[in-house]
Order: C-alpha cells, then sequence, then structure tokens
C-alpha cells in the first residue's frame, strides 16, 4: 500500500500511524459493505478525520492501492517486452483501482489521458498475445475481500461490474501461470429491424440510448442502471467505484450500514 501520504495526515490530526493504519482498515468495507468488522461510532470517527483533512474516501482507496509499477513486474506484447506503465492504467473498476490493459470504456480518469480506440493487434495466438508477470506481495494482504491469496484477473465488455453478468473473472494464485483465451463475439442486426418499433424488437441498438455511465448502451450498463438507480434511492448516494460519481454523492464510511443492508 502506498501510505507516506496518509501518515503524513496522520501527524497533522496527531494520530500516530498504528493508529491510522486501523482506520485504513475501514476503506475495505467501501468494498464488500461488511458492517460487521468494526463499530460505527469508529467509522464515523475516521470519517470525520477525512473529511477535516478534506479526503474523499475515492482518493484514500486510490492511495492504499498497489501501484501498478509495484505491481507488474514484466510485461511482453505480441512477444516484444514493453515497459509496463506505457501500456497498463490505473482505473476505476468494480473491485476499486485496477491496473487495466486496453480499456476504453469511459471513467473520470480518461479525462487525464487520451484512450487508443483503435484495436491492438488483429492476430491470434498466444505470441501474439499480452504477458504480465505480477510481484504478488502477500505481506501486503492487509484487506481482503476474498478469503484466498492471489491477483484477480478480469475480461470484461462492458463497466467490469460481476452483477451484469459482462465479465470473466480469474484467480491467479502465488507461484503458477494462468492462459486466458479471448473469444470475440460479434451480434448484429439485419437493417429491416431498425424499422421496427422498441416495443416491439423488445431491444436497443447502441445509439438510441444513452446510459448514467455517460456512454453508449449496452445490456450491461443497462443493468448497472437499474442497481445505481436502487442505491441512491436506498441510501442517497452511489459507491466510489462506479464511474462519474461526483464528490456530493459518493457513498462514505458513514453509509456502510445502508449498503450492507440493501447490497
Amino acid at each position: 500500500m502506498a501510505t507516506k501520504g496518509l501518515f503524513h495526515s496522520a501527524n497533522l490530526t496527531r494520530r500516530d500511524p498504528e493508529e491510522m493504519m486501523e482506520y485504513i482498515r475501514f476503506i475495505g468495507q467501501l468494498y464488500d459493505f461488511d458492517s460487521e468488522r468494526s463499530s460505527f461510532s469508529k467509522l464515523l470517527e475516521f470519517q470525520n478525520i477525512l473529511e477535516k483533512l478534506q479526503m474523499t474516501v475515492a482518493y484514500v482507496a486510490r492511495q492504499v492501492a498497489t501501484p501498478c509499477e509495484e505491481l507488474l513486474k514484466n510485461c511482453y506484447w505480441k512477444n516484444v517486452r514493453v515497459n509496463c506503465s506505457s501500456i497498463f492504467t490505473m482505473r476505476q473498476t468494480h473491485d476499486g483501482y485496477c491496473c487495466v490493459f486496453n480499456y476504453v470504456k469511459l471513467t473520470s480518469e480518461t479525462l487525464d489521458y487520451e484512450v487508443n480506440k483503435e484495436p491492438m493487434t488483429t492476430e491470434a495466438g498466444v505470441e501474439n498475445g499480452l504477458y504480465v508477470s505480477v510481484n504478488n506481495n502477500l505481506e501486503d494482504y492487509y484487506y481482503t475481500t476474498l478469503s484466498s491469496a492471489g491477483i484477480h484477473t478480469f475480461v470484461p465488455t462492458d463497466y467490469p461490474d460481476k452483477p451484469s453478468g459482462s465479465v470473466t473473472e480469474i484467480l491467479t494464485q502465488p507461484n503458477s501461470e494462468n492462459f486466458v483465451e479471448i473469444v470475440p463475439t460479434t451480434l448484429t442486426s439485419v437493417e429491416d429491424v431498425v424499422s421496427y418499433p422498441i416495443e416491439k424488437r423488445g431491444c436497443f441498438f447502441e445509439y438510441e440510448r444513452s446510459t448514467l455511465l455517460g456512454n453508449i448502451y449496452s445490456q450491461s450498463d443497462c443493468h448497472v442502471d437499474c442497481r445505481i438507480v436502487s442505491i441512491q434511492a436506498m441510501c442517497q448516494c452511489i459507491p466510489f467505484m462506479i464511474p462519474f460519481s461526483t464528490n456530493e454523492t459518493v457513498c462514505t464510511l458513514a453509509d456502510i450500514p445502508c449498503l450492507n443492508r440493501y447490497r
């Protein structure tokens, strides 16, 4: 975890580093909405500290995430070694901040750099794919949402949201090697379908409807939209993992009991 800035903040609040580390553990509960691991008063106490320091939960979550340059050791693209930092970027996902490769879905981070939307390869085969060796630091397992060790790998087709069914997940255990096969699937409709009313065909074309994620329409994003609306109605906030959440609507530690109740 990258916690130097947070330890500096601990000095500003006259908190010792050990106490601050215990507080930081609460950030993990914004991932799994587990309200049983700590008392509500402690959650509120840490939330008050963050507000005094003018820190958002998303900022703290990114600070404690393992930087890509530490997590990824060696990267090969099309059998040629490349700098991992040149092809991987820290982005928002359903699992928080992750190191992402060739992901074109718009999120708030895309405002900081230009996304390459061109296909990066047109050839098949292991030698034409991506190879990555990972530094799985088991000593850094400070808070885990899974009762196992390993690197969580996912292959999304849309915003990588687990409940929507648009993501393939693989848990790569330490001292192991995994191969992930990408099988592209294309669904097309004949032009005559466009002339049918939406009520009759029972589906949308991607340009006929926008989503709360601010992107082209997809079935997966439709499911995410429904979850966003439900969470907003129940808890009046949106988890920080959802792209384009404004600071005014992002769920804080004070909202964990509500998120746990309606997860």
